[in-house]
């Protein structure tokens, strides 16, 4: 082979990084083991954790909680104006985790709820949970970065039970529980990487053959063309067609009019057409122009522990659901459009959106992929422990002035496959001419003349 070919195929070979060889590694949380704060759901003391070792990237990040819960139990009577035939509920609670983050807190990236399966009406149950960090809050833009050290700290909290201010709670009996053993795993590449021995390798390996590439083309001079085409063809092997994302939205006429959040009604199912097929879809959106009045209530401690009463107030903002068609599923696809308040804030009229979060749903965007889905909006809630001692409280008020939903994706069909196949014409014609020529090596370029 032409020594500069083999030269650029070495190059190309040093763009791609090597084959990733992920490991799990655990990190023991003992701090973690005790009794589960479930009256008042404070977060606990910062647990550091160490894994003794540096990663070049990380894939995934779960946590392991050996426990034994207790159930907490409760009679709900509906809500207040429309009160019902009460229900005893029977509710195995679990605890939250949340890796602190170096650029601030109350990220929300960082945190998954964790819980023990158990059959309904299991009041006491003692097992494993394990949860995955997947963003399901807020997206992670900037990966695990903050873990490539091995090094960080977390908190736990409980997940108590909350409930509307509305909601007629009797007979409550709070959760309890108990950590029994806890570990951080990493799956991930470790410093230094075992595929740079392998790198090296298929380096040494391409330079060896080279040489005698080298060697032997002086004698073989006219294989240089047909080797500088063997290295567009592995060009265009390796290289992806170019991604030709655009947007489309749909508008969403069917939401637009009050909110109802006193009793959390949602609004009807609505169904939406961006009029576009997709190869494939990288993002789903929901965006939402309202006027919204904030919630307000007093806080007055809890019943444990009452305290003197705060005037509180918070803008209250909405969670979307995609309708999934023939899953088992539902509603694994949602968004939670959230609303910031500002301090003293309590009206206000604005835009915002979310990106529907598809990290739990095995199925991908398959559902969407003919621009054709339905939707449901429900407004969020204020929730409180039925422990809290709430006065005066005042549920958010609103109206949606318009509604849209935004997918960027690859349209069919793709525009690099025009690309690509034009390409792809241009090499074959190119390597059959060079072939042609080759080929019939008693042809001289020079008219009259003929070698042998």
């Amino acid at each position: 082979m032409d020594v500069a070919a083999q030269l650029v195929l070495l190059g190309i070979l040093s763009l791609f990084p090597g084959a990733s060889f992920a490991t799990s590694f655990h990190a023991p949380l003992p701090d973690l083991v005790g009794p589960i704060d479930f009256a008042t759901g404070l977060p606990s003391a910062p647990t550091a954790f160490d894994f003794g070792q540096e990663f070049s990237e990380i894939e995934s990040v779960s946590i392991e909680i050996e426990a034994h819960l207790v159930a907490a139990q409760y009679d709900f009577c509906g809500l207040l104006g429309n009160p019902q035939p009460c229900v005893h509920v029977i509710n195995i609670r679990g605890v939250i985790i949340e890796i602190d983050r170096e650029d601030g807190p109350d990220s929300g990236a960082l945190v998954t709820p964790v819980s023990i399966s158990a059959d309904p009406g299991t009041v006491e149950v003692t097992g494993t949970g394990i949860s995955a960090f997947t963003g399901l809050l807020e997206p992670i833009p900037f990966g695990w970065d903050i873990l490539l050290d091995g090094q960080g700290s977390l908190t736990m909290s409980a997940n108590s039970v909350v409930v509307p201010a509305s909601a007629i709670i009797e007979n409550f009996q709070q959760a309890s529980g108990e950590i029994l053993g806890a570990r951080l795993v990493i799956e991930a590449t470790a410093i230094p990487e075992p595929s740079t021995a392998l790198l090296l390798m298929g380096g040494m390996a391409l330079l060896s053959v080279t040489g005698s590439g080298a060697r032997r083309s002086a004698a073989e001079p006219r294989k240089t063309r047909r080797d500088w085409s063997m290295v567009l063809i592995v060009l265009l092997v390796i290289l992806p067609a170019p991604s030709f994302a655009v947007s489309f939205s749909a508008a969403l006429p069917d939401l637009v009019g009050p909110i109802d959040f006193a009793t959390g009604a949602a609004f009807p199912p609505t169904t939406f057409d961006v009029g576009q097929q997709f190869a494939s879809i990288e993002s789903v959106s929901i965006e939402i122009e309202a006027h919204l009045t904030a919630a307000e209530w007093e806080f007055c401690g809890l019943s444990i522990d009452p305290q003197p009463c705060v005037d509180q107030a918070a803008l209250v903002g909405f969670l979307g659901v995609l309708d999934e068609e023939d899953r088992p599923f539902p509603g694994s696809i949602f968004a939670v459009v959230s609303v910031p308040t500002p301090p003293g804030s309590v009206e206000e009229t604005g835009t915002w959106g979310a990106e529907f979060d598809n990290v739990g749903n095995p199925f991908g965007w398959e559902v969407l992929l003919d621009g054709q889905g339905t939707l449901t909006l429900f407004p969020d809630q204020i929730l409180f422990s039925p422990l809290a001692i709430i006065q005066n409280f005042q549920p958010a008020s609103g109206e949606v002035l318009s509604a849209r939903v935004i997918i960027e994706g690859t349209p069919v069909p793709e525009p690099s496959t025009a690309l690509l196949l034009m390409a792809g014409m241009a090499l074959l014609s190119g390597t059959r001419s060079h072939r042609t020529r080759l080929d019939e090596p008693w042809r001289d370029p020079t008219p009259g003349r003929a070698s042998f």
